[in-house]
Order: C-alpha cells, then structure tokens, then sequence
C-alpha cells in the first residue's frame, strides 16, 4: 500500500514531528505539509488546507492518505494498525482539545451527521477501551482514508462544516466502512504546554501530561 502521509500546519509542534518519524512502517510513505493560510476565518483555513491535500493525494497514484494534524502525538504502530483494518475510513482514538470527550461517534442522525460521543456514557467507553469498533466518525487528528472515498467526497470553501465532519456525514450516507481503532492512543497539545490523553480509568476519561513527559514516555 503507498500511503501519503498529510500534515496541515499552522503550528506544527515538535512532539508531533517526532512521532511522524518515529512511523513504523516498510511499504512507501510519502509526506506533505503544506502551510499556507490564505482566509482569515479558521473553518476557511481548515477546509483550504484538505482541498489542497486531496488535490495533491488525487494527482498521485496513492491508495490511501493518513491524515495527522499538527498538534497531535501519535505512536508509531499507529499506520500498520489503521492500514491493517482494511476499511474506507479508520480512525485513532483521541481526546477533543477545546471540548470534554473523545472523538469515536456512534450513532446517525437522519440527516446522516454523527450522533452522540462514545465517552458521553463512561461505561460504554471504558467497555471499548483497547477494541475496534464501528463508529460513524469522528475527526482528522489521525485517520487513514482509502482512495476510493477522497475520490468521492468535495470539499469547499462554502461549506457549512468542516472536512472530516462532511466525510463522515457522507460515509454514513454512502454505507463506507467506519471504525475507530482504540489501541491507537493519540495525545493532542493543548498550550501552552499541556497534552491530552484518553484514559478509561480517570474520572473525566482523560489525563493531562506536560509535553516533555509526553516526549520523554512515548
């Protein structure tokens, strides 16, 4: 499988990087980081920055794009375990930066946004914790996408949500296969010099480490 491994920065922090590296994976893996930030508005910067990756993924003969955002800590099986579910979309398990929760979702709307988050009941989760399960999105933070649904999901600069809000929305629609792996733990840095990181065993599901403990412990 070739992979392109896509970074959209605004600030890319160096514990990110480090992990990028530190990929265990044999197969090609191809990396791009774009930085440039045309729009005032954030949610226009985000959805230029996936209209740039999908445009430079679909010029390219890859099978699949892993998308890593730029403040996100991930481990280095993180890619042979997404790649080896073989399904259109796998997700790694991480905490929101700006909100309580984790990102797996379960449940559709009728209009086919995602429902409800996994860590909104504690029991289900820490049930999960350690499983795959199907889920019905959510986020980019860590993600590997198969070619045949960036072939088929537009992203635009008019659109009301962001790009992996209308991918999943579309997935659940289109029937794609979802599931979040919950053995890929993903840290996210929230400044100034905090981490986030799932934990079934806390009593908010999630535990707060200072950056260098992180780069020192994964």
């Amino acid at each position: 499988m070739e992979v392109l491994l896509f970074c959209p920065t605004n600030e890319l922090f160096g514990v990110t990087l480090q992990s990028i590296w530190g990929l265990e994976w044999k197969e090609p893996l191809h990396l791009l980081f774009t930085r440039d930030n045309p729009h005032p508005r954030g949610r226009e910067n985000i959805i230029h920055g996936y209209m740039a990756g999908r445009a430079a993924f679909l010029a390219g003969d890859y099978d699949a794009m892993l998308t890593v955002e730029s403040d996100m800590i991930i481990p280095p099986d993180a890619l042979q375990r997404l790649a080896a579910l073989e399904v259109d979309v796998a997700y790694s398990l991480y905490c929101w930066r700006d909100r309580p929760g984790w990102n797996a979702t379960l449940g559709v709307r009728e209009d086919g946004w995602p429902g409800q988050f996994l860590s909104d009941d504690p029991t289900a989760a820490r049930a999960a914790w350690g499983k795959v399960i199907a889920v019905t999105g959510l986020g980019f933070g860590c993600t590997l996408i198969r070619r045949r649904v960036l072939e088929a999901v537009e992203f635009h600069l008019e659109d009301e949500e962001v790009p992996d809000s209308m991918l999943a929305r579309a997935g659940n629609l289109q029937g794609w296969s979802q599931v979040c792996d919950m053995r890929v733990v993903c840290g996210h840095v929230k400044r100034p010099f905090w981490t986030l990181w799932p934990d079934p065993q806390a009593e908010h599901l999630y535990t707060r480490r200072r950056i260098w403990e992180s780069e020192s412990s994964e």
